[in-house]
């Protein structure tokens, strides 16, 4: 046997190696998937949820959003809400809130998990705030948006509308395909928190500030922000039969809303309900300074229960 021989042996081996560790990686890593964090736990639900939703007997009420109303709406208080008001107590009442979600995350979670699958909710309330239903340029999170929530028959509208850049595209698919690159920044994440324990607090509030003035240059920048999505969004829900509350959720302080979204909640003639400063809500109520504390939690979540009830009063399964 020549040497050449050998060596290419060799070189196939080692391949084969490779390719066998990679492959138990990537089984790990999908087995994995579903119990990284909290926010994973919860979307590994959406399937479940959609189906009890679609199979209760009572009116089906759906919390639509991102980590605002996860810890802005407590389920239990507005269920003991719509009872002390006297509302129809036969609803069902769930939510769908992936934390770090925008209006191009919710209009293809909704197309996977309702439209798709024909198991609309009677009722969608969607909580936003800031920046969330604006076109933000690229989408934020391509991995997760591939991996978790893009159906594939979804994929051209979202290759033609949304995801535009090549590179783009192909880290959306590659998610789709790959449990391990599609959480890989979560593995990075964890391994940084590990090592440095102060390094998720310190991101948190980071991110708080970004958001923040990521908001107020908006404000303040010549360049018109867009609503394509916003109103594709509000027009997925009322095609599918629902009806559609977009709630302006409050922050620590009074953001500027944009009066385009309400406009075309209204065209559609959907409820647009403006909660950006409540009674009882106060900046001190914001624990990380951006999220609801136990005390705001509370007035909000009995604050949407009385406009829910105020809807259930018309609603038509």
């Amino acid at each position: 046997m020549n040497s050449s021989t050998s060596s290419f042996r060799t070189e196939w081996k080692v391949l084969a190696v490779l390719a066998a560790v990679l492959a138990l990686c990537e089984c790990a890593a999908r087995l994995a998937a579903d119990y990284l964090d909290y926010d994973r736990v919860h979307i590994a639900q959406f399937t479940n949820i959609s189906r009890d939703l679609h199979e209760s007997e009572g009116t089906r009420v759906l919390f639509f959003g991102n980590s605002l109303t996860m810890h802005g709406v407590e389920l239990d208080e507005v269920r003991a809400e719509l009872a002390r008001l006297g509302a129809d107590d036969s609803c069902a009442i769930d939510r769908f809130v992936p934390v770090g979600t925008d209006v191009t995350d919710w209009i293809y979670i909704y197309e996977r998990f309702f439209r798709n699958v024909d198991q609309a909710p009677d009722i969608v309330i969607v909580g936003f705030a800031g920046h969330h239903m604006r076109d933000l340029k690229p989408p934020k999170r391509l991995r997760r948006l591939g991996g978790r929530f893009l159906d594939l028959r979804d994929v051209p509208e979202c290759f033609s509308t949304d995801v535009l850049r090549f590179e783009d595209q192909a880290e959306v698919l590659i998610s789709r395909g790959s449990s391990m690159f599609g959480d890989q920044l979560i593995y990075r994440e964890a391994t940084l928190y590990g090592l440095l324990p102060q390094f998720q607090a310190s991101e948190r509030r980071l991110n708080h500030i970004l958001a923040r003035r990521k908001d107020a240059q908006a404000a303040g920048n010549p360049e018109k922000p867009t609503f394509t999505r916003a109103r594709r969004l509000a027009k997925l829900i009322k095609d599918t039969g629902a009806r559609g509350v977009f709630i302006a959720m409050p922050l620590t302080y009074v953001w500027d809303a944009d009066p385009e979204v309400q406009q075309i909640v209204e065209e559609m003639g959907m409820t647009y309900i403006d909660a950006r400063k409540i009674d009882g809500i106060t900046p001190d109520d914001f624990p990380d300074g951006y999220h609801m504390g136990e005390k705001a939690n509370g007035v909000y979540s009995r604050f949407v229960a009385a406009k829910l009830a105020e809807q259930l009063k018309t609603v038509e399964r």
